[in-house]
């Protein structure tokens, strides 16, 4: 299956751990359209495994952008508050109208 969400180095941090999470969240998020193809409780469980590794990334990098003094921090936060809006609209999706709904 072609990944529905390509990575691209332009979304390079230069920051390892950081480059890190977000090339396993786009993992996390083509497994859960992958799962699609596998029903409903496939779908549930790598949608879990989104949300749960999203929610980490986000404290992670929300904390290192404080502790770090980032100027930007307020507006990348708000992006994490869209994505997150985002997944939750996904979610939603899927609740109302099965896994066929995000495939």
């Amino acid at each position: 299956m072609v990944d529905r969400i390509a990575w691209s180095d332009d979304l390079l941090t230069h920051i390892d751990e950081i480059d890190n999470d977000h090339k396993k969240l786009f993992v996390l998020a083509n497994a859960t359209f992958a799962a699609v193809a596998l029903g409903s409780d496939a779908v549930n469980s790598a949608l879990g495994e989104l949300w749960t590794y999203t929610k980490t990334h986000f404290n992670r990098e929300e904390e290192s952008m404080a502790r770090n003094g980032y100027s930007e921090h307020a507006v990348h936060k708000k992006e994490h508050d869209n994505l997150l809006l985002e997944l939750q609209y996904l979610t939603d999706r899927l609740v109302e109208s099965g896994a066929g709904a995000i495939g």
